[in-house]
């Protein structure tokens, strides 16, 4: 399953296993990493959790992850939030429901996604895709260039890197369907950083107003 390839990108891109966590009830350990049984067992705060669940999964965990308090940042794998007639409505409230996490002291989590293929950081130290190593080789992460690849679809991302090895910016994040953070917000974060140089975007779609301000 992805959840695995995930596990195993992680893993093999260098990323501690006694700083991964693995939610999944009745098991202590899957390929040497710790398990936990649910969100309320976490030994502390996570700077990023994974969710990596079938579409239907996603709804009441989102829930859970904004009560618990418990995350800073949630990348949503599972595609289609909002992408059929009948999802559209329970993603428009999940996302309402985020929205007004925001507004709350804190702030809550921010969300990546959903329907995201993962994200490659030098600077993290990881690789979160859920494409096997073996099918989309990637350079070792040793020097850390100045660029960032932004695309609103993994599948663009793989097609440019499959035809073009040589290429391993700094950053590669697949934002899919902006449930919460946009291609606004990443252009506004990665314009601040001075190590930045370059910024390679890929978009099919804005949310309305994103930018503007």
């Amino acid at each position: 399953n992805f959840g695995r390839i995930i596990l195993r990108n992680l893993v093999g891109s260098g990323y501690p296993k006694d700083r991964i966590t693995i939610v999944k009830p009745g098991e202590s350990e899957i390929d040497g990493v710790r398990c936990v049984d649910g969100l309320g067992s976490l030994p502390g705060r996570l700077d990023l959790l994974i969710v990596a669940v079938n579409a239907d999964a996603v709804y009441p965990l989102v829930d859970e992850i904004l009560a618990t308090d418990k995350v800073d940042a949630v990348m949503l794998i599972p595609g289609g939030l909002g992408e059929t007639a009948k999802s559209r409505e329970p993603a428009a409230a999940m996302a309402a429901r985020i929205d007004a996490a925001h507004g709350k002291p804190g702030g809550g989590p921010v969300f990546l996604g959903a329907n995201c293929l993962g994200v490659v950081s030098h600077p993290g130290g990881y690789d979160s895709w859920f494409i096997p190593l073996e099918r989309l080789p990637k350079p070792q992460k040793k020097a850390e260039r100045s660029a960032a690849l932004i695309s609103q679809s993994g599948a663009f991302m793989i097609t440019r890197l499959s035809q073009n090895p040589w290429l391993d910016p700094r950053y590669m994040i697949a934002i899919g369907n902006q449930t919460d953070l946009t291609h606004g917000d990443f252009l506004a974060w990665f314009a601040q950083r001075p190590e930045i140089a370059t910024v390679g975007v890929y978009v099919e779609g804005l949310r309305d107003g994103d930018g503007a301000d």
